[in-house]
Formats: C-alpha cells, structure tokens, sequence
C-alpha cells in the first residue's frame, strides 16, 4: 500500500497575469470614480459657502489690506504682492 503524496507548497500557484484591456478598463473606472467624488466634494463645499453667504456672514477670508509692493510693476515683473493688514482690525 503507497503513501498518499502530500502537497507541501507553500506558495499559492500563480494567478494569470491581468491583460491590457483589464488593466485599462480598471484604470479608467478608476479614474472615473476619482472623478465623480472630485466633483461631489466641490458641490458640498459650495453648497456650504452658499448657505454661509445666505445667513448675512460674509466670506470667511475677506480682509483688508494695503499694498506695499506690487512685483506686476517692476522692470522684471513677477506675480507678487507685499501686503500689510492695518492694525486697525478687531480680533474676533
């Protein structure tokens, strides 16, 4: 009477590598619902602003400020500006 032969492998068999068209269609559905949540996320984020806008309050970043230096006006312009925020402005 023969042993049964016992399979001992320790790693599993190889799948089949994935062709061009899976690879494709995988990014490109990637992408796609990369894309859908890309545009979610800006329809909330505006819907916020919205809604912050329609209770009276205005936008969170509006301050006023002076020019010290534009770099759009120099012999060799550049895309900066040296600001300076007034001391006359009230912390909240």
């Amino acid at each position: 009477m023969n042993a049964p032969e016992l399979n001992l492998r320790l790693t599993p068999p190889r799948a089949a590598a994935p062709t061009f068209l899976d690879q494709w269609t995988s990014y490109w559905i990637d992408a796609a619902q990369r894309g859908v949540l890309f545009l979610d996320i800006l329809r909330e984020r505006a819907n916020k602003m919205l809604a912050h806008e329609q209770t009276g309050l205005p936008p969170l970043l509006h301050f006023e400020y002076e020019t010290i230096l534009d770099a759009r006006r120099f012999k060799h312009p550049a895309t900066s500006c040296r600001l300076h925020e007034p001391e006359e402005r009230q912390a909240a």
